[in-house]
Formats: structure tokens, sequence, C-alpha cells
């Protein structure tokens, strides 16, 4: 059964040789840990409403796929695999971003960013979020 309605943190371990990536997942049926989480495949794609934590004030379209598939290592060491539904998938896709670098800002068009941004600081002007 693919992984949905989903809350994701994610976070680097540089106290390990090598460094580990974690996401830390409380999903309805309980909570997981996906070690060094990588992206095997997508399919089809959503563009919907969403917000990353740093910005939940001013949430914005962007396109992430419908279904993902993520390949990683438990806490135990094997390597899993598990396949994400709807909205599983866009908060599994923000956590993997973020672990790499990539942030909410970059999946989206010049003109929904500047938007996005001018948004962001209205809130912050008004003391919103």
């Amino acid at each position: 059964e693919p992984i949905d309605g989903v809350d994701v943190l994610a976070t680097t371990q540089v106290d390990f040789d090598p460094c580990w990536s974690m996401l830390a997942l409380r999903t309805p049926t309980g909570h997981s840990i996906m070690c060094n989480p990588k992206v095997r495949s997508t399919s089809g794609e959503s563009y919907e409403l969403g917000a990353c934590a740093s910005f939940a004030c001013v949430p914005e379209r962007t396109i992430c796929p419908v279904k993902l598939v993520v390949g990683y290592r438990s806490l135990d060491g094997r390597l899993r695999e598990t396949e994400c539904g709807a909205s599983g998938s866009r908060a599994i896709w923000q956590g993997i971003d973020s672990l790499n670098g990539k942030l909410f800002l970059d999946r989206m068009d010049i003109v929904t960013k500047a938007r996005f941004l001018k948004n962001v600081r209205r809130k912050r002007m008004t003391g919103v979020g």
C-alpha cells in the first residue's frame, strides 16, 4: 500500500562517516525513518498548492510527481523500497529535495517565485507567519 498522508522531517547527520541523510516520517499508521533516501522513479505530474515549513503561511503551487518510488535503508541497515501516493509523494519529494539542497523556491517558475516572495515580504511586514 502506498504511503499517503505523511509529515516529514529532513535531517543530515554529519557526525557519521560517511554522512547520513534521514527522513523521519509520521504517517496515519505510525512512524518510520528513511536513511539515505533516493528517488528511484516517478510517474505523473501534479500542480497543486503546497507549502514548506519555512514559509507555511504562504502556500504556492508547484509541480511534483503523483507517484514516487523511494529506495532507502531502514534503521537496521536493510535496503528497502516504497511507493508513495499523491500526498505522500509531495511531502517525501520536498524532504529529499531539502536533503539535496534544493529549495521549495527552486520548484517555481520565475513569475510564481516573484509573486511568492512578494507575499512572504508582505506577511512578514504585517507580522503574519
